[in-house]
């Protein structure tokens, strides 16, 4: 929270808070964000479709862009974008790009009115879906930042992570995997 009091009241960026619990969807965070940019936090869920869409139509994306976006953010909408059916390599992963990439753009879109800050709370509850889509927006940005960012990854970054990520393995394996496509390439186990 005091993040993102200070960074709000400096007025240099937005920030987008996603919250994950025990008991939520493995998405449910990236949604909360959405509600928080999209303004489909306090509207009820028959006027969902309406406010997406009136939002995404003025930032000119297509019409099944502004589908699937509505189609996620519906109740049990997760479920059906992200079904585990269809074989590996075609339907369910290209599906699933799909929607990452209308969500990239609206993360885009909303940082060209202010630069934007993720703030996801509780990731050691999110599901595989939301790591998956970390990873794809830290491909998309970490190109950019990899050609002009020529630091080495430093192995003090591998400990820091560690006490963040305590006892939990596998949120320490996602957010040591994440940090290396960040840096522009896959990283080895530790």
């Amino acid at each position: 929270q005091w993040i993102r009091v200070r960074v709000e009241e400096g007025g240099l960026m937005r920030a987008a808070e996603g919250q994950y619990t025990r008991n939520g969807g493995g998405f449910d965070g990236i949604r909360s964000v959405l509600d928080g940019i999209l303004g489909t936090a306090e509207v009820t869920y028959d006027e969902i479709g309406l406010v997406i869409e009136s939002r995404l139509a003025r930032w000119d994306f297509a019409l099944d862009e502004i589908q699937t976006c509505i189609q996620l953010m519906k109740p049990g909408g997760e479920t059906v974008l992200f079904d585990g059916s269809g074989s590996v390599t075609d339907t369910r992963i290209s599906k699933q790009e799909r929607v990452f990439a209308v969500i990239e753009r609206i993360f885009r879109r909303a940082s060209r009115e202010r630069p934007l800050l993720l703030l996801l709370e509780n990731l050691h509850n999110a599901g595989d879906t939301t790591f998956a889509f970390l990873e794809h927006l830290a491909h998309q940005v970490g190109g950019a930042v990899g050609k002009h960012d020529q630091r080495p990854f430093y192995p003090d970054k591998f400990a820091q992570i560690r006490t963040f990520a305590g006892q939990d393995d596998l949120l320490f394996q996602r957010l040591w995997h994440l940090c290396g496509v960040l840096r522009g390439g896959e990283t080895g186990g530790k």
